[in-house]
């Protein structure tokens, strides 16, 4: 496989957002939502795949939606492990993985991600800040699809877990994405979404 073709990118957004009180992938960003955000800047190449777990929310006219590999919302990973097997029918080398809750650029993130050695790793390559790691902001190629599977049917669930089982890579986020690369509650999202706009203003 040629190191250019386009991998899909997965958008996580199937969580209870029970601290945020509302769908984080609703919030409102840039006269939209934070999902229409982070899908216009998904470059139209790279197929774009939603993770909402059935809950239906507003998608983008490209979006396709991938139905968990596991039934009742047990997590992120069961998300992940759906969209491995689908690019292993289609014979793509893995994903892209985002969560829902970011402002960092999706083309911004593959490229640094791609950077650093994906799609050619054979493991997991995640971005980390220096007090945090971030799995789910990550390529994941398919060939994990059969052990990630049997983690799942094992009863396990936690992500960390999992990737330091596979020895996962991690390359540097910038410091300039750490203000907005996660968040969980109103007040964090007021300030990302500051921090964010103070970058688009300079």
């Amino acid at each position: 496989m040629p190191d250019t073709e386009p991998l899909p990118l997965l958008i996580l957004c199937g969580g209870q957002s029970s601290r945020m009180g509302s769908p984080k992938a609703l919030l409102p960003v840039a006269g939209g939502t934070l999902l229409d955000y982070l899908a216009a800047h998904t470059a139209p190449e790279h197929p774009l795949w939603l993770a909402d777990d059935g809950s239906g929310l507003p998608a983008p006219a490209r979006a396709v939606r991938l139905p968990d590999a596991l039934p009742d919302k047990q997590g992120p990973l069961s998300a992940v492990l759906s969209a491995l097997q689908q690019a292993q029918r289609q014979g793509l080398a893995g994903v892209y993985v985002m969560t829902c809750d970011t402002l960092i650029a999706p083309e911004a993130m593959i490229g640094r991600l791609n950077a650093a050695g994906a799609p050619d790793c054979d493991t997991v390559l995640m971005l980390r800040s220096p007090e945090t790691a971030y799995p789910l902001l990550a390529y994941w190629p398919d060939a994990l699809s059969d052990g990630l599977a049997a983690y799942l049917k094992s009863g396990s669930r936690r992500v960390m877990r999992w990737v330091a089982q596979i020895q996962a890579r991690d390359t540097a986020m910038p410091d300039a994405w750490q203000p907005y690369a996660n968040f969980n509650t109103p007040a964090e999202f007021a300030a990302a979404l500051a921090a964010w706009q103070a970058q688009q203003a300079a």
